[in-house]
C-alpha cells in the first residue's frame, strides 16, 4: 500500500501537467498527444479497457507493474478530464442536472412558503378572513337527477363532472361583490368548457340553495353562507323584522 501512495505521489506532477495543458486556451489538443494517448472511443469503453491498470496489488508481476507505469498518464487523462463530445452524457454533468432541478424545485417551495406567510401577516375583510377559514370546505345538495358539490375557494362539480373552480380573491370586496365564478370545467359535447356561476347569500350554514342550467354548459346557483353575513347585511335584516 506505501508503495503504490509512493507511486501516485510520483505521478502528481503529471497529473499537474495534464490539468494545465487541459485548462491552457493557448495549446490545442495536440500538445497532450505525446503524453497520453488520446483515444476516440466512447468514454466508457476507454475507462474499461483502463480499469485493470488502476490497482497495483502487494503480489504484482513485474508485467503488470510496468503496464501500471505505461497507462498512469492515461488514466489520470481519461479519468480526470472529460471529452466534450462527452460532457452531455458524463457523470459531472447528470449530476449538475440534478442538483439544478432540486434547486429550483427548492425555490418553488420557499416562494410558496414565503407568499403563505405574506398572505398569513395580511389583514383582510370580514368576509375574505371567513372564506380562508373555510377554504376547501364543500357542501352538496340533490339537485333534480344530479348531486351537485360546492367547495368555497376549490371545486364545482355535477357527480364526477367538474364544473369549474374557484381561487378566493383577496383583493375583491365581495361584501359588495358576492357573486364568483366557477371556471375551467371540463369540455362539454359542443367543446365549451363548463362553468359555475355563484350568488353567495348570508345564512347560518353553507346550503345550496337551487342551482339550474340556464344554458349549454352554463350553470348559475345560489348558496347561502355566514362568511356573507356582514354588519351591513344584518343591519337590514333587523330593520326589516321591525
Amino acid at each position: 500500500m506505501a508503495f503504490t501512495n509512493l507511486l501516485g505521489f510520483a505521478y502528481s506532477p503529471v497529473r499537474l501537467f495534464l490539468a494545465f495543458l487541459h485548462h491552457s486556451n493557448r495549446l490545442d489538443d495536440c500538445s497532450c498527444s505525446g503524453l497520453v494517448k488520446v483515444r476516440s472511443a466512447p468514454l466508457t469503453e476507454v475507462l474499461k479497457d483502463l480499469h485493470p491498470y488502476l490497482c497495483l496489488p502487494y503480489n504484482t508481476s513485474i508485467t503488470h507493474f510496468l503496464h501500471v507505469a505505461k497507462y498512469t498518464p492515461d488514466i489520470f487523462y481519461h479519468y480526470h478530464f472529460v471529452a466534450s463530445k462527452d460532457v452531455a452524457t458524463s457523470a459531472e454533468t447528470r449530476l449538475l442536472r440534478a442538483l439544478h432541478q432540486q434547486i429550483k424545485e427548492e425555490k418553488a417551495t420557499l416562494e410558496k412558503l414565503q407568499e403563505e406567510v405574506e398572505t398569513e401577516k395580511k389583514v383582510y375583510s370580514p368576509v375574505v378572513q371567513c372564506l380562508l377559514q373555510q377554504k376547501e370546505r364543500c357542501t352538496s345538495n340533490h339537485v333534480g337527477q344530479y348531486e351537485y358539490s360546492i367547495c368555497i375557494g376549490g371545486e364545482a362539480k355535477q357527480d364526477s363532472v367538474r364544473l369549474g373552480k374557484w381561487k378566493i380573491d383577496v383583493d375583491v370586496d365581495y361584501e359588495k361583490n358576492s357573486t364568483v365564478v366557477f371556471e375551467e370545467g371540463q369540455r362539454c359535447w359542443n367543446g365549451i368548457e363548463r362553468s359555475l356561476t355563484v350568488k353567495f347569500e348570508c345564512g347560518k350554514a353553507e346550503e345550496i340553495v337551487s342551482l339550474m342550467e340556464p344554458s349549454t354548459c352554463k350553470y348559475q346557483a345560489v348558496m347561502k353562507s355566514p362568511c356573507f353575513c356582514t354588519e351591513s347585511v344584518v343591519k337590514s335584516i333587523e330593520s326589516q323584522l321591525v
